[in-house]
């Protein structure tokens, strides 16, 4: 055996309290207890809290190394020659990627790896800049982030490392927010931008089993999406928001149906959907007030739809293959069926609006908000049922405190009395806190078994 298994701190815990509760009962002897103390390494110090630190400080030494290596370039810029600038840049670039490739695949040295790979990343960052002042090129700022973000992605999918992917994704969510100005045509990418993350950084988390890089990543399309459509700059730029939010919405969700049927990719079934269903709530809750939905003083220039549109298209017809392939292999039972119809009813609802709203029909004002407050009710109901039927806290919290703030939200879009805010505060706090303690004594019935 290579030692006990790696059993998480709030884990040991647990099974220590219950160990001695087990040789009370007489369940097991204490020589029983103590062989499986030591087998599961009870007592040994948390070696997970030990991993997290040491990537800790090796990521933040390869950070300080980087840095500390392009201040003494920077330092003695001036009487270095240019042949001596560009080879020391190489050559500190080659070394820090070949050795971390080596160490990636050393046992026991990955952590040092992933510290000697980010530091060749900062290196590569700070060459770009270098090697403009060399040559003399001058560009926007915006374009350095977009450079470094592509060659941390190469380097991210060449050692691989997940930890360089956290990196060239935060420099490519600095790019596409410098770089996204009104009427700014200079690059086509920025429209293309939630694809390349998700056909790029994607897979990287999944080969990886980075479940932290995955949520990252598919927040980032939808916020992209969402952000691209609403800068059409058009009379009815926020239904081309929701419609981008809701294409992002619709892959994420049906990719957690779909990875449950895939051994590879089995871990990211939960985060998928539970990033699909936040996506869904968020976008019922933010075109549920009405100004969302009204026409405001816009620029007369719309931006071509034509190269949003094409990853739109792209990733829902993507969600739309892998939903149905889902069904197919694991076909839902009755219970679960309701709540997935109840779900897709949500999402149509929201796409119809949008699609009304994108063609300039009439009474959108008035249609859309009722609409989404609508598709927000059914899914509140879907999810609520599905805590209560199936034992899940977390769906049954989810609904309950998403209601509230619908509650809450409607009280202060709309101009009422302070004795009536006051009134529906009182009244959706009490009717939360029985709602728990309802929901915690029917958990209860449940676990405890029948005689």
């Amino acid at each position: 055996m290579n030692g006990p298994p790696l059993i998480s701190g709030k884990n040991r815990a647990f099974l220590k309290k219950e160990m001695t509760a087990w040789v009370a009962d007489g369940i097991i002897t204490e020589d029983g207890a103590r062989r499986l103390t030591d087998r599961c390494g009870l007592d040994a110090p948390g070696r997970d809290a030990g991993k997290l630190l040491s990537s800790v400080i090796l990521g933040a030494a390869g950070l300080l190394l980087g840095c500390g290596v392009c201040a003494l370039v920077a330092a003695n810029w001036e009487i270095i020659p240019a042949w001596m600038k560009i080879t020391a840049l190489y050559a500190i670039l080659f070394s820090c990627h070949f050795k971390a490739w080596q160490f990636l695949r050393t046992p026991g040295r990955e952590r040092m790896g992933h510290g000697l790979a980010l530091c060749g990343c900062f290196v590569f960052g700070a060459g770009i800049i270098l090697m403009a002042q060399i040559f003399h090129i001058t560009s926007e700022s915006s374009i350095v982030y977009a450079w470094w973000a592509a060659g941390c992605l190469a380097a991210a999918w060449a050692l691989p490392s997940a930890f360089i992917g956290y990196l060239a994704l935060g420099a490519s969510i600095f790019w596409f927010l410098i770089d996204r100005r009104p009427f700014n045509d200079s690059s086509l990418l920025l429209n293309y931008y939630p694809l390349i993350v998700m056909g790029a950084v994607l897979p990287l988390a999944v080969v990886r089993q980075a479940r932290g890089l995955f949520v990252t990543a598919l927040a980032t399309a939808m916020g992209a999406l969402a952000l691209n459509g609403s800068g059409m700059a058009g009379p009815m730029s926020s239904a081309f928001g929701l419609l981008g939010l809701l294409a992002a919405v619709l892959l994420a969700w049906a990719g957690g149906q779909f990875f449950v049927s895939t051994p590879a990719a089995r871990d990211f079934s939960q985060p998928a959907s539970v990033a699909g269903l936040a996506g869904l709530a968020a976008a019922a809750y933010v075109w549920s007030f009405h100004r969302v939905w009204q026409h405001g003083e816009f620029d007369d220039r719309v931006r071509d739809i034509t190269h949003w549109l094409v990853p739109v298209i792209i990733i829902a017809a993507s969600g739309a293959a892998a939903l149905v392939t889902a069904w197919r292999r694991n076909p839902p039972d009755s219970r679960e069926l309701r709540y997935r119809l109840a779900v897709l009813a949500v999402f149509c609802l929201l796409a119809a609006a949008g699609l009304g709203a994108a063609a300039n029909m009439r009474g959108m004002r008035v249609i859309g908000p009722l609409v989404s407050n609508i598709a927000a009710l059914i899914l509140i109901a879907a999810v609520l049922t599905s805590g209560l039927s199936e034992a899940r806290r977390g769906s049954f919290w989810f609904g309950t405190l998403f209601l509230v703030l619908l509650i809450l939200s409607r009280f202060f879009e709309y101009e009422t009395g302070l004795i009536a805010k006051s009134m529906a505060f009182i009244a959706c706090g009490v009717i939360t806190l029985y709602a728990g303690i309802e929901y915690e004594r029917h958990l209860k019935r449940r676990e405890t078994p029948r005689e």
